[in-house]
């Protein structure tokens, strides 16, 4: 494919091109040699431009809870990935294969009955990163507290973090459970990782925990506001569009959510305790 400068192309610039192509038109295949590869180091830059504000709207206390969910959806996440990977349902090009029933020929499991040396070895160096990764969450939990009752906030502010306290309620709800992959590992292995998790999350169970009580010092959502703020972020996520209620994938792709949303309730319950 020849490649062709770049330019940055508004919304509607965007539809307006839409909207000239014929009804059949498809998307042409592509390489990944015709792709923009980003860095990690770009990608964080891009993710970290979601949570600007200005400067006037920033605090510490905001800057913490930011870091406290992206040691969920980054380094935890990251740590639960490279677990996965170890297992056979990825090829030795670090992409998903095919290990299930494929004209009758029995696929190959995901894990044998131990771990091999090999995937020991990086499964015990993992385990050392997600040890680190603990302490790392519990000295921001620890300075997130000492914040709380220390910083003082404009109501604006205390705007912004409740907005992250919000996103970090979420992304401990997303991250809780684990993939059916991990759970399929071999015992010891297994244990070790439920070790980790459990861990991790106590560390989080006893931040959100020191925030309730502190009652009126507390500047961020009780736990009912925060509940019931978390409710409606779900409830935003099942609405469709009226005009293709009716639509076959539009129903289907609402009882997924509708479904995801309920296991999502289950374990707001047992991660915090009845919401009510």
């Amino acid at each position: 494919m020849q490649k062709t400068d770049k330019k940055n192309i508004s919304q509607e610039e965007v539809d307006e091109i839409a909207e000239t192509l014929p009804l059949d038109a498809k998307m042409p295949k592509v390489t990944n040699s015709d792709l923009e590869i980003l860095t990690q180091d770009e990608i964080d830059s891009l993710l970290s431009t979601m949570d600007s504000v200005a400067d006037e709207y920033d605090s510490t206390l905001r800057q913490m809870l930011i870091s406290l969910r992206d040691c969920l959806r980054n380094e935890y996440a990251h740590f639960l990935y490279c677990v996965e990977r170890l297992s056979s349902s990825f090829d030795e090009d670090d992409s998903l294969s095919d290990d299930f029933c494929i004209d009758g020929e029995k696929a190959k499991p995901l894990w044998q009955e131990k771990l091999t040396d090999e995937q020991q070895k990086k499964f015990d160096s993992l385990c050392v990163e997600a040890e680190k990764l603990i302490a790392d969450i519990q000295e921001l939990v620890a300075y997130a507290l000492e914040l709380m009752e220390c910083e003082e906030l404009s109501d604006s502010q205390i705007e912004e973090c409740n907005e992250k306290f919000l996103s970090l309620a979420e992304m401990v709800i997303s991250q809780f459970a684990l993939s059916s992959i991990i759970q399929k590992m071999p015992g010891d292995a297994l244990s070790k990782i439920k070790a980790i998790r459990k861990s991790v999350f106590r560390s989080f169970q006893a931040f959100f925990n020191s925030v309730f009580s502190l009652g009126k010092k507390n500047p961020l959502f009780d736990k009912k506001m925060l509940y019931d703020f978390w409710v409606v972020s779900q409830t935003e996520k099942i609405t469709v569009d009226d005009n293709s209620e009716n639509d076959e994938d539009s129903i289907f792709y609402k009882k997924i959510i509708i479904e995801q949303s309920e296991e999502k309730k289950r374990i707001w319950n047992e991660f915090f305790g009845d919401g009510n």
